[in-house]
């Protein structure tokens, strides 16, 4: 049971910490383009402040285009954060897996495991027969 927990966690581990790394990436991303469009918008209202009239379809198309660029990378942060809650809770419960108390048969369980995939993969050590005949000997006789 040890080994599969292990495994479990390790698991838990790097999906939380790949989310925790895109959450980051995606952070960044929406201020780099909160930044852009501040400036484009405080330079619009600059503009149409010094020339007394709105902006040419150009400078208004930019600044559309700058405001949508923003509320993408506002989404993809939402849903980065989101996504990493998610697994944050699954890694707490999987840790939470560490303080139950489990019998003994489960440690017999991944030995079995172990050994299995040790017999499939061919690498098992060879016992000679005569050590198992007197093992046999000496414990049942």
């Amino acid at each position: 049971m040890m080994l599969l927990y292990g495994f479990l966690r390790g698991i838990s581990a790097i999906l939380r910490r790949a989310a925790e790394w895109k959450h980051g990436r995606t952070r960044k991303a929406y201020e780099c383009a909160e930044t852009a469009f501040g400036e484009l918008e405080t330079s619009c209202k600059a503009d149409e402040v010094a020339f007394g009239r709105p902006l040419d379809y150009a400078q208004q198309l930019r600044l559309l285009k700058a405001y949508e660029r923003r509320e993408v990378a506002k989404e993809r942060w939402v849903r980065a954060a989101e996504r990493m809650n998610r697994r944050k809770n699954v890694d707490g419960k999987v840790r939470s897996l560490s303080e139950m108390r489990l019998p003994y048969t489960f440690g017999l369980i991944d030995m079995a495991f172990i050994l299995r995939v040790l017999d499939h993969l061919g690498i098992m050590p060879q016992i000679e027969q005569p050590l198992l005949e007197r093992l046999y000997s000496v414990l049942f006789n």
